[in-house]
């Protein structure tokens, strides 16, 4: 093969890359383990490793070691760098990705005057989910929710979910990972008083507000930093919270106290009990953002049509951090 020939050759594959690695930010759904992702990537990398090395090879008549895929890296290297299976970006690739979105991300939420409705105002903007976004929870409806890069999220993993009455769809999807993640449900008005320890997860007779309140010991409310430390967790990979009108409060005390740690938030709002005037839902919406959580998904509750089912991930979100800042310096 000519140098020409070379030359084309490469370019022909790195146009296919650009098509492929595009490809992921059209395509929304449950990513897996992104197998049939890498599978592309693997077979346009061996096919640029083989052309690169006839190019040096011309140049030298000496064999070459094969050339690291950008801007992912090969599931080979990942594994010899201790990290788990997956689409992972290269460091410098995604802090660029990351930069590029926060700027979008305001310039976003400056166009929400532009809607007519309250709930299409908040249903952006959109964080770009980098990590594959996946519905956790079996089958559809009520229960289920969405994340991002769940797959790929490391262990000690840790799990508050406050709101169930006996639907444990979540969880249960949560569990089937199989990750071993610490999973604790919070309902005081579902099940047995008291702790109970369960196939997989805790459940606990406790309700989520901005308060402590111990009227009634049997159903104890509490804010979720007595109950983080009574538990004895210092961060929270995923915070569920659906507890039915309580979610302004929650918010309103996190955002004048301190959030802990918390990589992901999935909220259900409820407009007819809670969010009855559009100001109440914005200062909602930038309390949460101002803790540098950015909302990835947002859909209607079909089910009830009362509600938005809201999902936030940490700007800084990587598998393997437990401790995020949340103060936002914007």
């Amino acid at each position: 093969m000519h140098s020409k020939e070379l030359v084309l050759g490469i370019a022909v594959v790195l146009s296919a890359f650009t098509l492929v690695i595009s490809g992921l930010n059209m395509v929304r759904g449950p990513y897996g383990d992104g197998a049939e992702v890498m599978k592309k990537i693997d077979s346009l990398t061996a096919r640029f490793d083989a052309l690169m090395a006839a190019v040096n090879q011309e140049k030298s008549q000496k064999p070459v070691a094969p050339v690291p895929a950008e801007p992912f890296t090969q599931p080979k290297v990942a594994a010899a760098a201790g990290v788990p299976a997956g689409i992972f970006m290269r460091p410098a690739v995604l802090l660029d990705i990351e930069a590029k979105a926060e700027q979008a991300y305001w310039y976003q939420a400056r166009e929400r005057e532009l809607a007519r409705l309250v709930w299409e105002k908040f249903s952006s903007p959109n964080w770009p989910c980098m990590w594959g976004e996946a519905l956790i929870g079996e089958g559809v409806g009520d229960g289920s929710k969405w994340m991002c890069g769940a797959h790929v999220m490391q262990k000690p993993c840790v799990v508050y979910s406050f709101g169930s009455k006996g639907n444990f769809k979540f969880e249960e999807g949560i569990k089937a990972l199989g990750l071993n993640c610490d999973i604790h449900i919070f309902d005081p008005t579902f099940g047995d008083v008291g702790v109970t320890r369960g196939p997989g997860w805790t459940y606990h007779h406790v309700g989520l507000r901005a308060s402590d309140n111990r009227s009634d010991p049997t159903a104890p409310y509490l804010t979720l930093q007595t109950i983080m430390r009574e538990n004895h967790h210092t961060f929270l990979d995923v915070l569920k919270i659906d507890i039915e009108g309580g979610e302004l409060g929650v918010v309103r005390q996190l955002a004048r106290d301190g959030w802990p740690s918390v990589g992901q938030l999935l909220v259900e709002a409820h407009q007819t009990r809670t969010f009855r005037t559009e100001a109440l839902l914005a200062e909602w919406m930038n309390s949460i953002e101002s803790a540098n959580l950015r909302l990835f998904h947002a859909e209607l509750n079909i089910h009830k049509a009362c509600c938005m089912e809201y999902a936030f991930i940490h700007k800084d979100w990587r598998p393997e951090i437990k401790d995020y800042l949340m103060t936002s310096s914007k």
